[in-house]
């Protein structure tokens, strides 16, 4: 079962000035079967073709780094987040 632990929204300017509604789901740390860390998926169809594992040594700092690799990856593309909707 996929659990998602936080959406993240926001917002793409087109070159058109058209604004574009981004999301990004990161799910829910789990456990990693062969070591002892932690991994979170982190889901952005709009920017990621795929989705992305981001890994971590506990549960907390997958999930720090994976919303940390989404507003990286928003700023580069300059997507910018609603932080009334975080």
């Amino acid at each position: 079962m996929t659990v998602t632990a936080k959406i993240i929204r926001g917002t793409k300017t087109e070159a058109s000035g058209a604004a574009v509604q981004v999301m990004a789901e990161i799910r829910v740390p789990e456990k990693t079967q062969a070591h002892e860390e932690y991994s979170c998926v982190v889901v952005c169809p709009e920017v990621l073709g795929d989705e992305k594992r981001i890994f971590g040594a506990d549960a907390a700092q997958a999930a720090e780094l994976a919303e940390a690799f989404i507003l990286t990856l928003w700023e580069h593309h300059g997507i910018k987040t609603d932080e009334a909707k975080r």
